[in-house]
């Protein structure tokens, strides 16, 4: 008997299911492959959606391939200008059409290549993709794990400001459903607004669903009535990874990080 045929599919409502589960059971997959994380960019800049999986005749998946063209950098493909996740993928058979169909789609849609990179927790590749396609970003991320992070390992200027923000603020995380929690997104919306005059709808009604399904957190700082700083921390796979933050004091924010 032999294996069965393997073929592109462009993202589709049909395919979003296996996609996720696909990228949930993947050793290197993360947040940034899901559908979810590809609706959240769709609503955040204008763009278009490359994206595509390979699958075989019972519509299994085999890899999935997020790939989204912004109107603003219409030569290079990227998550609004911040790199792409690379590519998943069982096998190289796998591969080999993910490299081939990114280079048909780039360049059919005009672009030069792909900005991507890893995994932000280090876990391992699948393949080393052609580097014209696949242009390393030069992101670095340092993997922290908590349980290891000593004290003394933070700069001690930070650590006095970590002091003096937890004198000076009640700090708070906020994570699943509830009205506590409904409040608490409430608050970081309205601050981060404020500061930097807000995104599309959208992308916070998205940001609120993660955080009712248990896939994002949020962390206050405030006094009495007051929020004075909020981070927004997605959850996936055991790990949580800073998404953004939005600060109305200068002494908050590395006591929020801290806490969280």
């Amino acid at each position: 008997m032999t294996d069965p045929a393997l073929r592109v599919a462009p993202l589709a409502p049909w395919l979003a299911g296996a996609w996720d589960e696909y990228v949930l059971r993947h050793p290197s997959g993360w947040f940034w492959h899901t559908t979810g994380w590809l609706t959240y960019q769709r609503a955040y800049a204008p763009c278009r959606d490359l994206s595509f999986a390979v699958v075989d005749d019972a519509h299994r998946v085999a890899a999935v391939a997020p790939l989204l063209l912004p109107d603003r950098t219409p030569d290079e493909c990227s998550y609004a200008g911040a790199p792409l996740p690379v590519p998943l993928a069982d096998d190289q058979e796998a591969v080999d059409l993910v490299e081939a169909e990114v280079e048909r789609r780039a360049v059919a849609a005009g672009a030069r290549g792909a900005r991507v990179a890893g995994h932000p927790f280090g876990r391992p590749l699948v393949s080393p993709y052609w580097e014209e396609i696949f242009r390393p970003s030069g992101v670095a991320h340092r993997v922290v794990d908590p349980c290891d992070l000593r004290w003394s390992e933070v700069r001690s200027s930070y650590r006095s400001l970590i002091h003096r923000a937890g004198r000076e603020y009640a700090i708070s995380f906020h994570s699943g459903t509830g009205s506590g929690v409904e409040v608490a997104f409430a608050r970081y919306q309205s601050l981060h607004r404020r500061l930097y005059g807000g995104r599309p709808d959208e992308t916070y009604r998205l940001q609120r669903d993660w955080l009712e399904a248990g896939l994002a957190a949020v962390a206050l700082a405030e006094t009495g009535d007051v929020t004075w700083g909020g981070a927004y921390w997605f959850v996936y796979k055991n790990c949580a990874y800073y998404g953004s933050g939005a600060y109305a004091a200068r002494d908050v924010s590395h006591a929020v990080v801290w806490r969280s």
